[in-house]
C-alpha cells in the first residue's frame, strides 16, 4: 500500500509541476498560414494501388516564390512527376474552386513499385519548400488584434527578421494514406 501512495504522490507532483510550468498563461504565438495544400485522388484507385493523385497549392498570404514541390512515397509506389517547380505563386483571393491566380494544380500518376509498404503503410507525400512573402508576414504580424502579447509577437518578428536576412525558406508537407 505505501508503494501505490508515493507512486500516486509522485505523479501528482509532475503533473502539478508540469502544469504550473507550462499554465502560466502565456500563450506561444506561431506564424501566419502561408500555404495551404491538399492531395487526393483524381479518381478511383485500382486494387494496385495506381491512379492519378491531384495535389494542389494554395498562397494563403501573400507572393509565394521560388517553389519547389516534392512528390514522395512509400516503396510499394512509383510517383511521376516527382518534382515540378514554380517561379511565383500570387496570393488567392476568396475561396475560388477552378484553377486562377493563387492556386496550382499538379496531377501525380501512381503506379506499383518494386517494395513493400513500410510501417505506416503505402503513402503519397506532397512537400513544398519556397521562400514566402516576408513583408505580408510582418505585416499579419503587427495585427495586435490577433497577437495581442507583445512578447510573443516581437519574438515572431526577431524570428522573421532572420529568416528574411538568410532567405530561408520555409516547407510544409501533406501525406495521403491509402487504405
Amino acid at each position: 500500500m505505501p508503494t501505490r501512495i508515493l507512486t500516486a504522490t509522485l505523479f501528482l507532483t509532475i503533473c502539478m509541476t508540469s502544469f504550473a510550468a507550462g499554465g502560466n498563461g502565456q500563450a506561444r504565438y506561431v506564424f501566419p498560414t502561408n500555404l495551404a495544400m491538399t492531395l487526393s485522388p483524381s479518381g478511383a484507385m485500382n486494387q494496385s494501388r495506381t491512379g492519378t493523385m491531384n495535389g494542389r497549392v494554395t498562397s494563403r498570404l501573400g507572393t509565394l516564390r521560388q517553389l519547389h514541390v516534392f512528390f514522395e512515397c512509400s516503396p510499394d509506389l512509383v510517383v511521376n512527376p516527382r518534382m515540378a517547380e514554380l517561379f511565383e505563386l500570387a496570393e488567392a483571393a476568396g475561396n475560388p474552386t477552378a484553377e486562377c491566380p493563387g492556386f496550382k494544380t499538379f496531377t501525380v500518376t501512381v503506379s506499383k513499385g518494386r517494395g513493400k509498404p513500410d510501417e505506416m503503410g503505402s503513402w503519397i507525400r506532397m512537400r513544398v519548400r519556397y521562400l514566402p512573402d516576408f513583408d505580408r508576414i510582418g505585416k499579419a504580424l503587427e495585427n495586435k488584434t490577433i497577437y495581442p502579447i507583445d512578447y510573443e509577437r516581437q519574438r515572431l518578428l526577431g524570428i522573421l527578421a532572420r529568416n528574411r536576412k538568410a532567405q530561408s525558406p520555409y516547407t510544409d508537407a501533406i501525406r495521403f494514406f491509402l487504405k
